[in-house]
């Protein structure tokens, strides 16, 4: 199948390259220079050199939000504010001008719900319109589309109570050729409910870890309780907490998507006139569980916070990946400096934070594994209360 992919980046290369081993005909193209020059080179000029006899156009562009809105600093005090869309809305327009009717437009951009309908749908009216979001995580892109949890299929209306005639044929067709599982599942919908499902299944997995985190700060105020014990039990009740991912306390998270779709999402409830502030308040207990671990690690034997110089082994937003987007440990490096502390290189250090469980660290130097210390001293605790 001849497939073109705009937005070479963090999604569109990896899923390319899946596309070309899996026997596909793809090109590519990017509006940021910097992203087309690949080890594997399938940018041909211009867009429309490249996209224009693709059967399907998958647009994975940024929808970026504003610098300070990333979750590597607080960001609970700032007003909430939608993405940007600008080079979605560019890219579509620009498509328009050249695609025809047997051809088809995938965004995998994610976008609040609402927008494709608003902002989005009425620029394509040459063409077919999809939204279909993909459920993957950086570092595991390519594993995460060939063995994907659920396809979603976005469109504008549903023409059938039947799935199969829901469904645009070409692309359940190219998903079926990319898959590697036992079971393929393509969920259809429509445009509102698909981005819905994206986007709170990324502020579903925030909540997760801060709920997980919550037990810990409730272990940390008691003498024999072992947050990781707590959870480990939890985690095994499959039938009603859903599955054990996620289910150890550690870290917040992180990320691209994590942080800012909760801060969209605030800004969304805002327009809709809701009472409550659920996703606010969720990034404002990401930032205090980050302040409350930055004081424990600047913490003496007598339990005062002291000027201590901290280096850390990773500042990745998870384990093995070196990309910074809305590192929870860059949170944690600012209230550090916030509370006396100075961020300095391993050699200099006086305490080590060891970011991730395989992270590497030196011999001789004293070290704060935050998956490990917190448990320890709770199960110290119970030894010599």
């Amino acid at each position: 199948m001849k497939v073109g992919f705009v937005g070479l980046g963090k999604l569109g290369r990896p899923l390319s390259d899946v596309s070309y081993e899996k026997g596909h005909d793809v090109t590519g193209f990017d509006p940021n220079v910097t992203n087309r020059n690949q080890p594997r080179e399938i940018v041909h000029g211009s867009l429309k050199e490249s996209m224009n006899d693709r059967e399907i156009v998958f647009v994975c562009v940024q929808t970026p939000h504003d610098e300070e809105y990333g979750g590597d600093k607080p960001t609970s005090h700032l007003e909430p504010k939608d993405f940007d869309y600008s080079i979605l809305i560019e890219t579509l327009t620009e498509l328009n001008t050249f695609m025809t009717k047997e051809q088809m437009i995938v965004v995998m951009s994610t976008v609040l719900p609402t927008t494709c309908e608003k902002k989005l749908i009425d620029l394509v009216s040459n063409t077919n319109f999809v939204y279909s979001p993909q459920f993957i995580a950086q570092g595991t892109v390519a594993k995460d589309f060939m063995d994907a949890e659920m396809y979603l299929v976005g469109v504008q209306e549903k023409l059938s109570v039947d799935q199969e005639a829901f469904r645009p044929k070409k692309l359940v067709e190219y998903y079926k050729s990319i898959y590697e599982g036992t079971n393929i599942k393509i969920q259809s919908c429509n445009l509102k409910e698909a981005e819905c499902i994206k986007i709170f299944y990324n502020t579903y997995v925030t909540q997760k870890i801060n709920f997980v985190n919550m037990v810990q700060d409730v272990a940390d105020k008691m003498k024999n309780t072992d947050a990781n014990f707590i959870c480990d039990v939890l985690s095994k009740s499959t039938k009603r907490l859903v599955s054990p991912k996620y289910m150890k306390p550690g870290l917040g998270d992180g990320g691209s998507c994590h942080p800012r779709d909760n801060i969209a999402l605030r800004w969304l409830s805002k327009q809709l006139g809701l009472e409550y502030d659920l996703f606010g308040q969720t990034m404002l207990i990401r930032e205090k569980q980050a302040e409350t671990l930055a004081k424990r690690v600047l913490k003496d034997a007598s339990g005062k916070i002291v000027e201590k110089k901290v280096a850390f082994t990773s500042t990745g937003f998870k384990e093995g990946v070196d990309n910074e987007d809305g590192s929870y440990i860059l949170l944690v490096q600012h209230y550090i400096k916030e509370n006396g502390g100075e961020i300095v290189d391993i050699e200099d250090c006086d305490i080590l934070f060891q970011s991730w469980p395989s992270d590497k660290t030196p011999e001789n130097i004293d070290v704060f594994n935050v998956w490990e210390d917190y448990g320890n001293e709770r199960i110290n605790d119970k030894i010599n209360p």
